[in-house]
């Protein structure tokens, strides 16, 4: 029978010989776990299947007699009601093998053994066989009903399924997230685990270590206190696994803290009246990083001039020295920080020469009406003419020698340079600027024991290329001068000694014309601002005089009427006025009269001769950007020895050879591309007829150039390779005063490369030609030039230039900036020269 089915059990009596008794007395019992039976033999089963002896008893009694009998009963299932899987869940390892069972039940939970069972299971959990048995997959997870049993009975079709957990296997990759951090900010680090199939393990206990102490620090913890520097510090931080004996690198990259600090450039700076000057500013955190996105207001508050939102300053015509003027405020979010620049407006000034000290012609500079003179040089120059540079900030001259040459001089009398010395068989004599101010026209006497065998060259500005533009035989050139364009040269030549007249030519010699035609000499010619008339000496009328003409000799006017000497007459910029030097006193002293001549005024009044004199073109503003800029009390990055410094930079470290027209030279350079550009001085390349690089292979190269800047003294070359390796430019922010450094080169032309040692010394400014240097005691000879002075974290901080020393530090080694390189790296790449 099936589970609480009922059932009527029917007694019946009878004697030995089977003779029905009637009127008896029946008792029914039953097996409690069988079911029920009631007084009238109705029997219930109970819900548990199974066979039960003895399950239901009956006693008969008539009178005192009784008899007592008893009936097995065997309950059968029911109809298929569920599928019980066992076990309910599973939480296996990836890779487990797990058994499942599984059985058809009735609505009592009665098993039904015939059913047969089909086994499925969720393709991500593992695979299955029909026996139950399940092989866990390599995803770690929870997957609910991953394992499905179904049984199919009387038409019936039922399935069940049951949840399995897969976890993840034995470590076997232990990794750190890359870090983000502000400079000296805490972050808590954590690290991650996982198996061989790369199921992430949530928890593993690690122990930390600092591999770059510039990251910072961290605690037993894993916080990490980050260090002062911005960068990006390539496995700085290492993760080792208490268990398991695994261990993970991780980068860290340290972005700027808040606004603290804002610097403005260039501070302190002077220009001429009505002049500009562009400010830049740059917001920086309290250890001197650098912060992008920060906005500035810029005004000006102690007088000076005016200044845009941009940061463009204009100066006044109120000349004078206006301290903390120009405010920049710096604002990020709701930080705000602000400073000044102290900016000095120059009047307009005169140079001229006089003897007023030791009876030898000496450079003076004194403003327009004669006031605030000043002495630049001390050790005589030549009474030609001498020139300023278009931005009103450097001199050239020829210094007064048996057998002189060509030197530069910051308006200030600073930062001395020669461009070419004197020798015991040449004079160099009467320096004159090119307008762009990368070319000198000057004459050379090729024989100083004749004077009258001179003629005129013209140089670039750092002392290399020398050109001979005239060829006369037995000829004299004097005073050579630069039209405003930079396209012609006009000059005085006296042939066979007779008496000078005017002669122009273009600016590679050719096309030679003379202007005038007077028996008289006609001297010290120059084009007015505009290029329209050239003013000229002449002593046409028995006394030197002033004249004018039109550039093509017609035209000539006379400005002055004395019967005594006006020389060497110059144009105001402007061109409405005129300077001289006269007698007319009965001392040579400065005069200045209008462009017609008119209101002579005397300017100088000094028992000495005083001659020569030219306008000072007004200072411009010098050129700053964020990148050249440096950050006061920057904190600086933890250095590296000496010999790992040394074995990862040598391999960039070039050296460079070679063939002038008179003889061989070499110097260093260094790569600063993987393709082939290298960065030397412009002075180790500048004459060179060919150019070889010897790389620290052993192999050669031919060097092209790729592009110049003469002013500055650096040259981009470029070689036929690849995947070099390369140096980064470092900021001379981050080392101090007292650092370390090494210079690297092949002094000497050595063939192995030399290592220097030495210490930060000082940082000058050469505002003439806008150059930080960085100044050091290391040791540094011919054929250094050109090579890196490195910090001690491997970054180059200066190119070497031996060649380029003030007269106030000789004999002490200067390497430009990386901030100044910074500035003007990006325009040598074409090929062209670069102008001041």
């Amino acid at each position: 029978m099936f589970p609480v089915e009922d059932h009527l059990f029917t007694v019946i009596a009878s004697d030995q010989f089977e003779n029905t008794i009637s009127g008896l007395t029946y008792e029914f019992g039953s097996d409690p776990q069988a079911g029920q039976v009631d007084d009238d033999g109705r029997f219930s089963a109970a819900t548990v299947a199974g066979h039960y002896s003895n399950a239901v008893t009956v006693e008969v009694a008539q009178g005192s007699v009784s008899k007592t009998d008893t009936v097995d009963i065997t309950i059968e299932h029911g109809a298929m009601d569920h599928i019980l899987i066992r076990p309910e869940s599973a939480e296996l390892t990836v890779a487990q093998k797990h058994q499942f069972s599984a059985m058809a039940m009735d609505a009592f939970d009665n098993p039904i053994s015939e059913a047969e069972i089909t086994w499925a299971i969720a393709e991500a959990t593992g695979t299955i066989a029909q026996d139950g048995v399940v092989s866990a997959g390599t995803k770690a997870g929870d997957f609910p009903g991953g394992v499905t049993a179904t049984s199919e009975i009387d038409g019936i079709s039922l399935s069940a399924a049951v949840s399995v957990t897969v976890k993840p296997g034995p470590p076997s990759a232990l990794s750190v997230a890359s870090i983000n951090v502000a400079a000296s900010e805490t972050q808590q680090l954590k690290a991650s685990a996982s198996d061989e199939f790369g199921n992430s393990i949530e928890t593993v206990e690690v122990a930390w270590r600092v591999l770059d102490e510039n990251v910072g620090s961290v605690s037993s913890s894993g916080v990490l206190t980050a260090g002062q520097v911005v960068g990006e510090f390539g496995n700085g931080i290492e993760a080792n696994a208490i268990i398991g004996g695994l261990s993970s690198t991780t980068s860290v990259n340290i972005s700027p803290g808040p606004l603290s600090q804002v610097v403005i450039a260039p501070n302190p700076i002077s220009i001429g009246i009505e002049m500009t000057q562009q400010f830049v500013g740059v917001g920086a955190d309290r250890f001197g990083n650098r912060i992008g996105g920060v906005e500035f207001t810029w005004s000006v508050e102690e007088g000076g001039g005016t200044i845009s939102r941009n940061g463009l300053f204009s100066a006044s015509d109120q000349p004078g020295a206006y301290a903390n003027t120009v405010m920049a405020e710096a604002t990020q979010g709701d930080m705000a920080v602000s400073t000044t620049a102290t900016v000095t407006v120059e009047p307009d000034r005169i140079a001229f020469l006089s003897d007023r000290n030791n009876d030898r012609a000496d450079l003076y500079i004194m403003e327009i009406d004669g006031s605030n003179l000043k002495r630049l040089t001390t050790r005589g120059i030549g009474s030609a003419p001498f020139a300023r540079s278009a931005g009103g900030r450097r001199i050239v001259y020829a210094e007064f020698r048996p057998s002189g040459g060509i030197y530069i001089i910051n308006d200030d009398g600073e930062e001395w340079v020669e461009v070419i010395g004197n020798d015991a068989d040449t004079a160099y004599v009467e320096a004159n600027l090119s307008p762009e101010g990368n070319k000198i026209a000057l004459v050379k006497i090729t024989n100083p024991s004749e004077p009258e065998s001179r003629e005129i060259f013209i140089i670039d500005i750092e002392g290399g290329n020398l050109t001979q533009l005239t060829d006369t035989k037995f000829g004299d050139e004097f005073v050579p001068s630069w039209s405003p364009d930079g396209s012609k040269i006009i000059y005085d030549f006296s042939e066979n000694g007779g008496n000078g007249d005017i002669w122009v030519m273009d600016a590679d010699g050719s096309n030679k014309k003379r202007l005038t035609f007077d028996f008289a000499n006609d001297t010290y010619p120059s084009y007015s601002p505009d290029g329209t008339q050239i003013l000229f000496t002449s002593a046409r009328a028995g006394f030197h005089d002033i004249y004018t003409m039109r550039t093509d000799g017609l035209d000539i006017n006379r400005l002055t009427f004395d019967l005594v000497t006006d020389f060497s007459p110059s144009w105001s910029p402007d061109g409405s006025r005129i300077l001289f030097y006269s007698d007319r006193d009965g001392n040579r002293e400065i005069y200045v009269m209008h462009f017609n001549g008119q209101f002579p005024t005397r300017l100088t009044d000094d028992p000495a001769n005083d001659t020569s004199p030219r306008w000072a073109p007004r200072k411009g503003g010098v050129e700053a950007t964020v990148a050249s800029m440096a950050i006061p009390n920057s904190s600086a990055l933890a250095p590296i020895t000496i010999s790992t410094m040394t074995a990862q930079a040598k391999d960039a470290v070039v050296r460079i050879e070679v063939e002038l027209e008179s003889g061989e030279g070499s110097g260093s350079g260094f790569v600063i591309d993987p393709e082939g550009l290298i960065l030397t001085n412009n002075h180790v390349i500048s004459d060179a007829e060919t150019i070889t690089i010897h790389l620290s292979d052993g192999s050669t190269h031919e060097g092209t150039v790729v592009g110049r800047d003469i002013v500055r003294d650096l040259a981009v070359l470029k070689i036929e390779a690849e995947n070099l390796l390369s140096l980064e430019f470092g900021d001379i922010s981050r080392s101090p005063l007292g650092a370390e450094v090494l210079v690297m080169g092949y002094p000497l032309g050595r063939k192995d490369l030399s290592v220097s040692r030495g210490l930060v010394s000082a940082f000058p400014f050469d505002p003439g030609r806008n150059i930080a240097w960085v100044q050091t005691d290391s040791a540094i000879n011919p054929g250094n030039s050109g090579g890196p002075l490195l910090n001690l974290q491997g970054h180059v901080i200066g190119v070497v230039s031996a060649k380029f020393v003030g007269e106030s530090i000789e004999g002490i080694g200067l390497a430009i900036s990386s901030n100044t390189v910074n500035l003007f790296l990006d325009r040598l790449l074409p090929d062209e020269d670069t102008i001041d």
